[in-house]
């Protein structure tokens, strides 16, 4: 298991293992590593040791941070399942475990029923990188059919699969890309800018925890009107964004269930290894912070 730094909860993974170590006749080792680079250069050995197979909690959902080093796994044929998000090019790995859009939509749709008021556009939010630039990418809905929606608008894979199963009554008008040199402010402030330029939407649903904080900064300074922009529904750190939930900022903020997740990856690793089926994806939920 190749997971972040876990301030709580290294405990459970531990039991977990252990668990499933006896369930299943496995030595399952877990690494916990703060960095990318780090789980990078630890990715990078193993195809040249005794190990069969990983399970990947990745720090970024971006294809080129991992790219190289997942492609050598799989030459070697070592399977690799990863938990709690996805990466665009499905090839990397061997099936992946974690909230799904079955799961997304019914958040979507829940506060579409409870807080959205007179049909009132959304948006749903991504967060990427390619070199040296960062990308938003907003995905307007709006209520009522609109078919011949050009999906080549969309680079996020995770947005694309909202054109395909939108939210009950919505249908996507247009893709906002955003972008920024990396490591500058110049993408948030672009962010407000398409905002504030935006009629009043109902509810912004981010898919990424980058794209949550910047949105609860943002109200939280008051540079971006709350009221404007609806409700603000995310992924992100429970620790991190919480205060944001307390004060209201966020409304509700999206967790994985990365410790079942990691249950179900370790359950369908032993079957790779053993030559039976799994998916290639599955949505294992997600749970919601509210106040």
């Amino acid at each position: 298991m190749l997971l972040p730094t876990l301030e709580e909860g290294r405990e459970d993974f531990r039991r977990k293992a252990d668990e499933l170590s006896d369930q299943y006749n496995l030595r399952i080792e877990i690494m916990d590593l703060a960095t990318v680079s780090a789980q990078k250069q630890m990715l990078s050995i193993v195809p040249e040791t005794g190990v069969d197979a990983v399970l990947l909690w990745a720090l970024t959902n971006i294809d080129e941070d991992y790219q190289e080093e997942l492609i050598a796994c799989r030459q070697a044929g070592i399977p690799v399942v990863l938990i709690d998000h996805d990466f665009n090019d499905r090839t990397l790995r061997n099936s992946f475990v974690g909230g799904g859009i079955n799961s997304e939509l019914m958040v979507i749709n829940q506060m579409i029923l409870w807080t959205v008021k007179n049909d009132a556009s959304i948006l749903i939010g991504s967060y990427s990188y390619a070199g040296s630039s960062e990308i938003y990418e907003l995905l307007r809905m709006e209520k009522g059919e609109a078919p011949g929606f050009d999906l080549t608008q969309i680079q996020s894979a995770r947005l694309k699969s909202f054109v395909a199963a939108p939210p009950d009554g919505y249908s996507p008008r247009e893709c906002l890309r955003i972008s920024g040199q990396q490591g500058t402010a110049t993408l948030n402030l672009r962010l407000l800018e398409t905002l504030r330029q935006e009629e009043q939407t109902g509810l912004i649903f981010s898919l990424d925890s980058t794209l949550t904080s910047a949105l609860a900064a943002s109200v939280d300074s008051g540079t971006l009107d709350k009221a404007a922009v609806g409700c603000i529904v995310g992924y992100g750190d429970q620790d991190k964004l919480g205060p944001y939930i307390r004060s209201g900022v966020i409304d509700e903020l999206i967790v994985s269930d990365t410790l079942y997740s990691a249950y179900i990856g370790v359950r369908y690793l032993h079957d790779i290894l053993r030559d039976f089926y799994v998916p290639d994806t599955l949505d294992s939920g997600v749970k919601l912070i509210t106040r």
